[in-house]
């Protein structure tokens, strides 16, 4: 038997513009996404294991710098391996 979810692929855009600005977006039972935009154009994107602690190296965090047109995704230190702290994404090192 199919889970009804309430947010699938064809409505996952409208869902993540209604909360994009309140941090945790489900998209999966194994994943959680966390959305942060700050003033200045950057938006940072974060990954880990569903129920992990946003204090834990445990992970994969991108940084967006919108000037204009133009968007430069980084990665915290430099790849999209699972060892970053959520909580430290402002000071962390990105390339």
């Amino acid at each position: 038997m199919a889970r009804n979810m309430p947010y699938d692929d064809a409505n996952l855009h409208q869902f993540d513009s209604q909360f994009r600005n309140r941090g945790i977006v489900m998209l999966d039972a194994a994943i959680v996404k966390q959305i942060i935009e700050t003033a200045g154009g950057i938006t940072y994107i974060g990954d880990a294991e569903c129920g992990t602690a946003t204090a834990a190296a445990k992970w994969r965090i991108q940084r967006i710098i919108a000037v204009g047109a133009v968007q430069t995704v980084e990665w915290a230190d430099g790849d999209g391996q699972f060892d970053n702290v959520w909580d430290n994404r402002v000071a962390l090192t990105y390339a």
